[in-house]
């Protein structure tokens, strides 16, 4: 068979149509190929804490670790990439507000939380995140604050000075 009638012979329709889905699943193949063999992994790491579950915004799994018994006041770590490229050793309500969820601090607070027993977490949302602070039994001044990155926020609020 020559190059010109290969060319053609891929050019006819029951071979076009076919070609998608095999192709679609030698790249599935080869993802899970390379999910058993390698020692790290393509998909994301499941949240190792409730802090983690705050900050990567996962309801669903922080509600889980909360009905197993996490303590949704306690200080936890927060690996590098969830919340800034450091990592923190925050409260879950800390990790909502550097995270800058609104919704998960609610949910936090209904849950339980005290934000009364967070060391930091009313001077988080002065720097980072002014709209937690009616949640948090705050006056809603300086709504239109300042936004600072979420190292600098924990540095100002802690008085040390910010990673890097």
């Amino acid at each position: 068979m020559n190059k010109g009638a290969l060319f053609a012979r891929l050019r006819e329709p029951a071979v076009l149509l076919t070609m998608g889905p095999v192709l679609a699943t030698g790249l599935v193949a080869l993802y899970l190929l390379i999910e058993t063999v390698r020692p790290w992994t393509l998909a994301a790491r499941p949240p190792d804490t409730i802090a983690e579950a705050v900050a990567w915004g996962n309801a669903a799994q922080a509600l889980e670790m909360m009905a197993r018994g996490a303590d949704v006041d306690a200080v936890s770590h927060v690996r590098p990439g969830l919340i800034d490229v450091v990592a923190f050793d925050v409260t879950p309500v800390e990790a909502a507000i550097l995270s800058r969820q609104i919704e998960m601090t609610a949910l936090l607070l209904r849950s339980g939380a005290d934000p009364t027993r967070s060391r930091l977490a009313v001077c988080l949302a002065r720097a980072r995140f002014p709209q937690a602070l009616p949640l948090l039994g705050q006056p809603e001044s300086d709504l239109e604050g300042p936004v600072a990155h979420a190292d600098e926020a924990v540095a100002a609020c802690s008085g040390a000075q910010p990673p890097r």
